[in-house]
C-alpha cells in the first residue's frame, strides 16, 4: 500500500508542478487540474492513514503480548505491559520511553542474555535506536506536510507544498516501516528461543528431581 501510494504521489506531484507553471499563464483549465489532483492526493493520504491506524493497533497488541511474555521469562524487567502502553501517550515521555521499552524487549529477550557482555548487546540496541529515529522523523514529516502551513498558503503553490514534501521524504517512512518489521521479527525470534530454553530447563529440572529423588530413596532403602 505504501509503495503504491508513493508512486502515485510522485506522479501526481510531478503533474501538479507542470500544471502550476501552466496556470501562471492564466489558463483556468490547469487551475482546475491542480485542485483535482490535490484532492486525489488527499484522498489517498487518508486511505493510507486508515491503514497506518490499523497497523498501529496491531502493533500495540503485539507489544503488549511481547511485554507480558518477557515479564514471565524475566520478572525484573523494567517495563510491564501496562507501562509500555502508557509510555506512548504521555507527552515528552513518549519521545524516549517507547524506544526504551522496545530495547528492553530486544535485549532482555536474548536467550543467552549476559553470555558475551556488551559486544552482544550493541548491535540489537543500535537497531532499535535506528528504528526509533526513523519513526520520529516520519512523524515530523507528516506533521510538517499536513499541519504546518506553507509560506505561500492559500495559493496554488500552497496546495502542492505538502505533497512535494511527502514525495521527497517518503523514503524515510518506508525505511522506518521495513526496519520496524525486521525488529518485530527479531524480537519474536529471541523471545521464542528464550521461552524454549526456559521450558527445556524446567523439564530438565523436573526430570532430575524425579529421577535423582527416586535414586536417593532407593539408596536409603538399601540394607
Amino acid at each position: 500500500m505504501t509503495s503504491v501510494f508513493t508512486q502515485l504521489l510522485r506522479e501526481w506531484v510531478g503533474r501538479e508542478g507542470v500544471a502550476v507553471r501552466e496556470s501562471d499563464y492564466r489558463n483556468p483549465a490547469f487551475d482546475g487540474f491542480v485542485l483535482a489532483t490535490h484532492r486525489s492526493v488527499l484522498g489517498w493520504t487518508k486511505a493510507v492513514f486508515v491503514v497506518v491506524a490499523i497497523t498501529a493497533l496491531i502493533w500495540l497488541v503485539w507489544q503488549y503480548q511481547a511485554h507480558r511474555e518477557l515479564r514471565m521469562l524475566a520478572p525484573r524487567a523494567r517495563f510491564s505491559p501496562a507501562t509500555a502502553m502508557v509510555a506512548w501517550v504521555i507527552p515528552v515521555v513518549n519521545l524516549l520511553a517507547p524506544c526504551g521499552a522496545h530495547e528492553e524487549l530486544m535485549l532482555r529477550g536474548d536467550p543467552e542474555e549476559g553470555a558475551a557482555g556488551a559486544g552482544r548487546r550493541i548491535w540489537p540496541a543500535s537497531f532499535v535506536v535506528l528504528w526509533w529515529l526513523l519513526f520520529l522523523a516520519s512523524v515530523a514529516i507528516v506533521v510538517a506536510a499536513m499541519v504546518a502551513p506553507p509560506i505561500d498558503a492559500g495559493t496554488r503553490l500552497g496546495w502542492v507544498h505538502g505533497d512535494r514534501m511527502l514525495a521527497r521524504a517518503m523514503w524515510i517512512p518506508i525505511a522506518g516501516a521495513l526496519i520496524g518489521a525486521l525488529m518485530v521479527f527479531w524480537i519474536d525470534v529471541r523471545l521464542s528461543r528464550k521461552r524454549g530454553r526456559a521450558e527445556s530447563g524446567y523439564r530438565q529440572g523436573i526430570w532430575v528431581k524425579e529421577n535423582m529423588g527416586a535414586s536417593a530413596e532407593g539408596s536409603a532403602d538399601a540394607p
